[in-house]
C-alpha cells in the first residue's frame, strides 16, 4: 500500500472519529442540566469569529507556504530554511492588525453576533486568544503538509481539539471547573495547546 493511500485511509479515520466527538459534545452541551443555550451559542461564535480572524490575519501564508516550500527545500539546507518563520512572523502581524480592527469594531462585532449569545459581551476578548490559537495552528499545518505530516495535523484538528473540549465538559460537570467562566477561559487557549503540540513535532 502506497503511503498517501495509507496515509489517505488514517486521515479518513480521523476525521468519523473527530465526527463521532463531535456529535458527543454536542449532546453533552445541549442536555438537561447542562450548559444553557447561551452558553452554547457562545461556543459556536468563538469558533465563527475566530474562523474569521483567521481568513484574514494568515494574509495569504498558507498559499506562500504550498507555492515556494519546494524551492525552499530544494536550494536551502534545513538550518537556513527559514520559510516557516517567516509565515509566522507575517501571519502573527497580521493577527496584530485584525486584534486592532477587533477592538475598534467591538460594538459591530457584538452587535452582529451578540443576538444569538449575550453572554458574549462578557467574553469578547477571550476570543483573541482562541482566534491567535487558530491562526498560529493553520500556518503550522500547512507547513506540517509539506513535510507530510497529514495525519498528524488531522489528528490535532479533528479529534485532539475535540478530545480537549469533552474533558472540559467533563470537569465542568465533575464539579472541577466550577462555573462556565473557568470553563470558557480555559477553552479560549485550546488552539494554542495544539498550536504547541505540533511545533513540537515539526
Amino acid at each position: 500500500m502506497s503511503q498517501i493511500r495509507r496515509q489517505s485511509i488514517i486521515s479518513s479515520v480521523m476525521v468519523y472519529i473527530g465526527f463521532s466527538l463531535g456529535f458527543l459534545n454536542t449532546y453533552l452541551f445541549t442536555r438537561d442540566g447542562g450548559f444553557t443555550k447561551e452558553q452554547f451559542g457562545l461556543i459556536g461564535i468563538f469558533i465563527a469569529i475566530a474562523t474569521l480572524m483567521y481568513s484574514f490575519a494568515n494574509l495569504g501564508m498558507p498559499s506562500y507556504i504550498h507555492k515556494f516550500y519546494p524551492y525552499y527545500n530544494a536550494n536551502l539546507d534545513k538550518k537556513r530554511n527559514d520559510i516557516l518563520t517567516w509565515a509566522l512572523v507575517v501571519s502573527l502581524i497580521g493577527f496584530c492588525l485584525v486584534a486592532i480592527s477587533g477592538v475598534y469594531f467591538k460594538d459591530a462585532i457584538i452587535r452582529k453576533f451578540g443576538e444569538n449569545s449575550p453572554e458574549l459581551v462578557t467574553y469578547y476578548y477571550w476570543i483573541f486568544p482562541f482566534g491567535l490559537g487558530l491562526t498560529l495552528f493553520s500556518i503550522l499545518e500547512s507547513y506540517a503538509w509539506q513535510l507530510k505530516k497529514s495525519v498528524l495535523t488531522n489528528f490535532l484538528r479533528e479529534v485532539q481539539f475535540r478530545l480537549f473540549t469533552t474533558i472540559l465538559i467533563v470537569l465542568t460537570f465533575a464539579g472541577l471547573l466550577a462555573k462556565f467562566d473557568m470553563f470558557i477561559k480555559v477553552y479560549s487557549f485550546t488552539y494554542l495547546g495544539i498550536a504547541l503540540i505540533l511545533l513540537v513535532y515539526l
